[in-house]
């Protein structure tokens, strides 16, 4: 199969480039999407009409965890991009109920790329979670904006 990157970038009209039809279909054989994945960093990162990469339409078409890593690792820099919503791949992982290990791998990722306070590192077969590491931050800014939520709610 002649793959080229102009190929995998191409995008139709409301966005969706191969990437995004691979990981829609679901039964894309994995050595297919193996070879598209390594043919673009710029098509892993590009956003459809409503601003979801193929990460994000991963979680949304519920490709299997093995999927899902390929993209991650891949493109690990995709774990931050933001759909047109605010939300970022690891809001679809929770949301979807994903693996802790598809959680880990996000949060690695999100650590490399972005660091966190106190230059603590992540030790992913730790099952500790402090407030000082990624997954800490993540929780406690998740139940600061649930209470938010329940305070107007009860208004």
């Amino acid at each position: 199969i002649d793959i080229t990157a102009k190929k995998v970038e191409y995008s139709d009209k409301l966005g969706y480039n191969t990437l995004h039809w691979a990981l829609w279909a679901g039964d894309t054989p994995l050595d297919i999407l193996r070879s598209l994945l390594s043919v673009s960093q710029k098509a892993l990162l590009m956003k459809k009409l409503y601003g979801e990469t193929p990460l994000n339409y991963a979680f949304i078409r519920n490709s299997p965890d093995e999927r899902i890593l390929m993209v991650i690792e891949a493109c690990p820099r995709a774990v931050l991009i933001c759909d047109n919503d605010g939300c970022t791949p690891a809001y679809y992982a929770v949301l979807y109920e994903r693996s802790e290990k598809i959680l880990r791998r996000i949060f690695f990722y999100q650590h490399r790329q972005c660091g966190v306070r106190g230059g603590v590192k992540i030790n992913e077969s730790s099952n500790i979670v402090s407030n000082e590491t990624i997954v800490g931050l993540f929780f406690d800014k998740w139940k600061t904006e649930l209470e938010k939520v329940m305070k107007v709610s009860k208004s």
